[in-house]
Parts: structure tokens; sequence; C-alpha cells
């Protein structure tokens, strides 16, 4: 069973599930496939990249799947201060009592089997199957950023720094105090947990100035760390934690100089190794939605150009090995959000047209593509369910902050409006903490 949680920020009374005689709503139309096989990569060759031809796609319809209503995946949301259990396959949900008061920041481990939350009395830590008291764990002041590792260290922020609770011993290390300047706002840092590497041993930390957010690399076993600038994006993990790809957007304004692109940092020991992957320039290029495959062997992003004042996107597929690049997509309209499916022969992304917002779904053995049914709404992957042909999105609507959450079936295009079965009014997703 795989398990996700959302933090929803709710309007309005939590009420019960509806009872299963709800109705699903799933689309009647099949995916389109298309013929157009992917292009070659018109990126001129150097020292570290080098052009290959996509294979042509065939011609036969890969047939659709039986798939019952929905993946039995269990969904964690905070709800009116209260943590929620929804169980998609059974369509049921239920309120655990893990505090007499609102809570008001929680987070599970990648096994499910702790959820850390906060409420007004402070940090607490509750076991699975959740039913016992919590612990409590001292904190100076509010706490915050919650962040569970593989192997269970707790990274949180409080009023006195950034701090790993060690969950089976008890422990608390003070990693980076906080810089205060008393009547100098300038000067303020305050250092947030982001990202654990799979292995447990590194600390992707956001550094908050009054106008900027460098990140630091922080090994908590070693203690080496390494410094990156503000223009440097969050960082995906290849599954070994050997190396972790970057990308860094050029800035004038933050000093950032002309080397934009997508990187890969390859820890050697107490070396830190960059190499460039791609850039075509700080005066045209924008990359994101960098990310390695399950493998490791390859990475996806997204580059956004520039010419004649006109926008193209280009989504791009990089072989770390044979440092070789394909371009899998072009076109003028915005591509985003790029995931993976478990076994790393699928790709997923979004097209957003002026009308609607497209899912693809991209055979990489193939390059055999498959178009969903039409979003009227801007959509967005937020991951895809392992062992399950199962998109989570979110559907912005017209509040930037206040979206929808949807289930899709990425074979047949069926689709399951969790927006209406999970009670709420509006859902924020700067309460999103992390995803399993």
């Amino acid at each position: 069973m795989i398990t996700l949680i959302l933090l929803l920020n709710s309007c309005k009374p939590s009420t019960a599930i509806p009872s299963p005689t709800i109705a699903l709503k799933p689309s009647l139309e099949l995916p389109i496939k298309t013929t157009a096989p992917t292009k070659e990569s018109t990126i001129p060759p150097s020292s570290t990249v080098t052009q290959t031809s996509s294979p042509q796609p065939k011609t036969t319809q890969a047939p659709i799947a039986t798939i019952p209503s929905g993946p039995d995946v269990d969904i964690f949301y905070l709800s009116d201060g209260v943590v929620n259990r929804f169980n998609i396959r059974a369509w049921s949900s239920e309120k655990l009592e893990l505090s007499d008061s609102e809570i008001l920041e929680a987070t599970t481990s990648p096994g499910q089997q702790f959820i850390a939350f906060t409420d007004i009395n402070g940090l607490h830590l509750s076991k699975s199957p959740f039913t016992e008291p919590a612990s409590v764990i001292p904190t100076v002041g509010d706490a915050g950023a919650l962040l569970i590792s593989n192997d269970n260290h707790l990274a949180y922020s409080d009023q006195e720094g950034l701090k790993i609770y060690a969950i089976q011993s008890g422990a608390i290390t003070l990693l980076k105090s906080h810089f205060r300047q008393p009547f100098d706002i300038v000067r303020i840092s305050f250092y947030i947990p982001s990202k654990w590497s799979p292995d447990s041993k590194w600390l992707w930390i956001k550094i908050q100035h009054y106008e900027s957010a460098p990140h630091l690399l922080f090994n908590i076993t070693t203690g080496i760390e390494y410094d990156f600038s503000t223009c440097t994006s969050g960082i995906d993990w290849s599954p070994d934690s050997r190396t972790f790809v970057s990308t860094v957007f050029y800035s004038g304004y933050y000093g950032c100089g002309a080397d934009n692109g997508v990187f890969v940092a390859n820890i050697k020991g107490k070396k830190l190794v960059e190499e460039k992957v791609y850039s075509e320039g700080a005066d045209v290029g924008v990359s994101s939605d960098a990310s390695w495959d399950p493998i490791g062997n390859r990475i996806v992003f997204v580059q956004k150009t520039y010419h004649n004042y006109s926008s193209l996107y280009r989504l791009f597929l990089w072989d770390y090995g044979a440092k070789q690049i394909k371009e899998l997509d072009s076109g003028s309209n915005e591509i985003t959000t790029p995931k993976w499916s478990e076994d790393g022969d699928t790709l997923y992304y979004v097209v957003h047209t002026a009308e609607d917002s497209r899912i693809i779904r991209l055979d990489l053995k193939t390059y055999d593509k498959y178009i969903t049914p039409n979003f009227p709404k801007y959509a967005e992957i937020i991951t895809v369910i392992s062992d399950h042909d199962w998109l989570l999105l979110r559907i912005r609507n017209n509040f930037p902050k206040f979206d929808d959450l949807l289930l899709i079936n990425g074979s047949d295009g069926r689709k399951i409006d969790l927006s209406n079965i999970i009670e709420h009014e509006w859902i924020d997703w700067k309460w999103v903490i992390n995803w399993h």
C-alpha cells in the first residue's frame, strides 16, 4: 500500500465521506495515440552532447487493460486542524485522533510508520496505528518545515535553528543556528530543511534571507557542506545518492552570471564535481523540471527558449552514461511537470494550450504518444502512483493558490474528482509537505 500525504486547508467543517453510492465520472473518451515520431535534437554537438535519431513509432494500438475503479492508496490530509486518512479503493475516510487541539502542520515518514505534527502545544510524533498518545519533541519556540528521512530522522526548524531528531534514540542535534541581527532584517538568515537524499546522509537546506534564498547541501554524518547560489533550483537525487541534478537560471539581479542550464553534481569523497548537461545561453533559455529516472541513467528536463519574441518549449532526455541528448517534444505551448513511471519506460507530462491542458503519455521504448482527454483548466501532475497507471493532478482554479484534486488513469483516461470526496471548500497547496 502506498501512502500520500496532502495538507489541505479547509474553510468549512469536515463532514462524513459519502456512501459508496457516489458515482464516479470516468471519461468516455479514450486516449488518442499519435504517430508522429519524436524529433531529433537540433543542439549543436559538443564534448558532452551528441545527437541521436528517434525511432519511428509503431502504428498498432496498445490494448487497454481492465483497471479497477481506483488504486488501493491511502491519502493523509489535513482538514480543519484534523489529520484524516482516505482510502481510494475502499472509498472510506477516518479521522485520526492525534491531538486535542488544532493541528497546524503534519508529515508522514516514507514508510508511513510515523506522523510528525505541530499544534499549539508544540511538536509531536505519533506511531502507527496512530491510536496511542503522541510523544512530545522538545523545541525552542514554534517549529515547522517537518521532513522525515528514509531512516527515520526528523528534520525541522524551530526558533533556535535547524535540528535533527533521531526517532529511534530520541537524540536531538542542532545542525545550523539561525542568524539574527537586531534591527537589521537584511542580515537575518533562517535555515529550512527541503529534501533528504535517498540514503538519508545528505540534507538540502534552503537559507532564507531578506531578498534571496540560496541553498546549502549538508552531510549529517561527516559535517561536510557545500554552498549553492540563490539561482540554483531544487534538486533531484539519483537512486544511489551519489549524484543529483539541478537547474540554474541567469539573474543579473542576484549576480548569478551567465552560466545557466542543467547541472549534475557528482559527490566523490569530500569533493563535489559539477557537470553541465545542456544550455542554450543566458539570454535565450530557462531550464526547469529536471529529474532522474528510477534507475539513475537518464535525466528529463524542460527548456523554454525565446526566438523572434516567441516562446519555444522543448522536452529533453539526457543519457548520463552515453552523454547523449534527445528532444522528445517541442512547440509554442507550455510543457510542464514531466514524471517517470516506476519502471522508467513511460514518461507523463502536460502540454498547455490557450484553451486547455493535455496529459501526454510517452512510451520511451517505441516513442508512441497517447493524449488523454483534455482538461478545461490548468493541470499539473503531482505524482505517478507506483504499481498503478494513475496520476494525481492538481487543477488550478481562478484563484492562483486554490486548487482541485484529481486522479486520472493514464491508460484509459478515466477521472476521479477527489475534490468532491475529500470535504473542503478551498485547497491551499502551500500546505502540501511531501508525497509518498
